[in-house]
């Protein structure tokens, strides 16, 4: 799956709805573990199925790349990870990673080429990033300056092209043909979050969504390649998964977790996070739906966790649907070590690391991200990986992207 963000036109874009919604409707016929309530597709999620994470006879690994490591290309978090069939980008965003800020360009085979921007004050400076996001076909890769919510455009061999201000705060965004996609709920949220801002001067042209108020709810929604060559919305506020379409945000489907599914319509009432903590916290709810993941042959991917009173964690889960045939399996958060046979192209044996969730996916293959400092890799595995992927590999090398097949 190459993953570019053009969305293609809106006939077109219509006709890939219908086909993708033609085959949720099936799937759900067949299996029973879903239906089809109006006009959107549901996702019913039963967390009491939930199993282990025990993945023997269940994957296998198809590629390993190993991430170049040099003074200049020192990777310690990647959040986020756009993988095409020419190009690797690997950010750290502010808001989740303890180390330095940046966002660098790999080649397909894992050779590092350049830093996109840089962190400070200067011009075509960002004070840390937010998102980011790419146009292959455009040759540019946007990022959102996380502090001052500057849209900043580079081509790809590092050109600063523009810098937008839209004098809102922005917490993701997305850049297609129609436009800027932001998250922005605390600029008159009563009027709309998700907005349509114009691709040159900023300027806010639709908004969609509106709530009561703004708080922040512990996590930042962002916007998802959908695997049709088009995006996808996780709205926070919502069970209700939406898909960017000629300019609109149309509800591609909705993920129920039954009993288990926030009170979303008062929580868009909500005015103060005290009150939606005290409504929702600690009362068996789920949610947190912070990725998903849409990797070929109708299947999708998607975490959650319970919402647990404050300076609780709660257990992550996961989620691996089959939207073609109703096929749906629930993780939760044990994770029991499995083996590759000895004929795999990388046998490696009492696999702790890759029970973790994917980061994206790519021709129909999940990414997985391995840190080779990670106490989870064994130094035999360690020992394999340098005879068959990178003899230069040391434990601390920059992180390994694993490709891997699910049965």
């Amino acid at each position: 799956m190459e993953i570019t963000n053009n969305l293609y036109s809106v006939s077109i874009k219509r006709l890939r709805a219908f086909y993708l919604l033609l085959l949720l409707l099936l799937g759900f016929g067949c299996k029973g573990k879903s239906q089809y309530v109006g006009d959107i597709p549901v996702v019913k999620v039963d967390v009491s199925s939930a199993i282990d994470r025990d993945f023997e006879g269940k994957i296998d690994i198809v590629e390993i790349v190993a991430l170049e490591t040099s003074d200049v290309a020192l990777i310690s978090e990647i959040d986020k990870l756009i993988v095409t069939d020419n190009y690797i980008v690997t950010a750290s965003l502010t808001h989740m990673s303890r180390g330095a800020s940046k966002v660098d360009l790999f080649d397909r085979n894992g050779r590092f080429l350049r830093t996109i921007g840089r962190q400070g004050r200067g011009p075509g400076e960002h004070t840390g990033v937010g998102d980011i996001w790419l146009n292959e076909d455009k040759n540019e890769i946007y990022i959102l300056d996380a502090r001052n919510s500057y849209i900043l455009t580079f081509d790809l061999d590092g050109n600063l092209l523009s810098n937008i201000d839209p004098g809102i705060m922005i917490l993701s965004i997305c850049k297609i043909d129609n436009g800027i996609w932001s998250y922005s709920p605390a600029v008159n949220p009563e009027e709309g979050v998700l907005m349509l801002l114009d691709a040159d001067s900023g300027e806010i042209k639709k908004r969609f969504l509106p709530q009561n108020s703004y708080f922040p709810i512990g996590w930042i929604p962002q916007f998802f390649d959908d695997g049709e060559d088009g995006v996808c919305f996780a709205y926070p506020h919502s069970d209700i998964v939406y898909r960017l379409e000629g300019g609109e945000p149309r509800p591609m489907l909705r993920i129920d977790f039954g009993k288990h599914t926030q009170p979303f319509a008062e929580i868009r009432k909500i005015k103060d996070t005290d009150t939606y903590n005290q409504r929702v916290q600690g009362r068996g709810y789920m949610g947190s739906i912070d990725q998903l993941i849409f990797c070929g042959d109708g299947m999708l991917f998607f975490p959650f966790t319970e919402i647990m009173n404050r300076g609780e964690w709660g257990y992550p889960h996961s989620v691996y649907y089959n939207m073609t045939t109703g096929d749906m399996t629930v993780y939760n958060s044990m994770r029991r070590p499995f083996s590759l046979p000895d004929d795999s192209k990388y046998p490696l044996k009492e696999i702790h690391h890759l029970s973790d969730d994917p980061i994206t996916a790519h021709n129909g293959l999940w990414v997985h991200v391995v840190k080779p400092q990670s106490y989870s890799l064994s130094d035999e595995n360690l020992a394999l990986l340098r005879e068959r992927v990178c003899p230069e590999i040391t434990r601390d090398s920059n992180p390994l992207l694993y490709f891997v097949k699910r049965f």
